[in-house]
């Protein structure tokens, strides 16, 4: 597997808490601030790769569940977004190589902003990955029975990468139990961790 290009590094360009219109400490950031943190954190992924064929891939972290959510549920690109972001923490989470802290860092983001970080009443798992087999990044690593291909993080701000692409195969297995752990309302709430434990991922990288 090949070393991951520089600008996937830049799936976002300040600490974890300002990104998502509060600070760590609690304090709002203003939407001005947020979309310019937005715009930059794009520019710098998409600057050499305008058409997202490479490292510019990074920018669909999310979007594999995200998508599919918005054709089956009334969901906002946003918010549909959000609870893919959830999923793909929880898958690399399942394989192991996102830690308990940053996979909280998800969830603190969207829940200290509102958003939902659970699927949607009445959209199962098995809906969802009906959809998800018709994604749009089919094609970009080669083909392999029984798996989707999914950007997944292998730490906050890095993607796990195949063959130089921020893209990797994901077992419909464990991409249906991600899907089923955030579809249980008796899933642990990870918001239990305390304040110093959702932030030290973000704070150290």
């Amino acid at each position: 597997m090949s070393p991951p290009r520089r600008s996937t590094r830049t799936t976002r360009t300040s600490p974890v808490g300002a990104v998502g219109g509060t600070t760590p400490s609690g304090a709002v950031c203003p939407s001005e601030r947020i979309c310019e943190l937005n715009i930059e954190g794009k520019t710098r992924v998409m600057r050499n790769d305008p058409r997202e064929q490479r490292d510019g891939l990074v920018l669909e972290l999310g979007h594999t569940v995200g998508h599919a959510l918005e054709l089956l549920a009334p969901l906002r690109h946003g918010f549909a977004i959000g609870i893919g972001l959830c999923v793909a923490a929880r898958v690399g989470r399942l394989l192991g190589w996102l830690d308990e802290a940053a996979e909280a860092a998800h969830y603190a983001l969207l829940d200290r902003n509102g958003a939902s970080t659970r699927l949607p009443s009445g959209i199962t798992p098995e809906q969802i990955l009906g959809v998800v087999a018709g994604d749009n990044k089919r094609g970009r690593l080669p083909v392999k029975p029984g798996h989707h291909v999914m950007v997944v993080l292998e730490q906050l701000g890095q993607p796990r990468c195949t063959d130089g692409l921020p893209l990797v195969h994901i077992s419909e297995k464990v991409l249906h139990a991600a899907l089923r752990q955030l579809a249980s309302a008796s899933y642990p709430s990870l918001r239990a961790l305390s304040h110093e434990q959702l932030w030290t991922a973000g704070e150290a990288s």
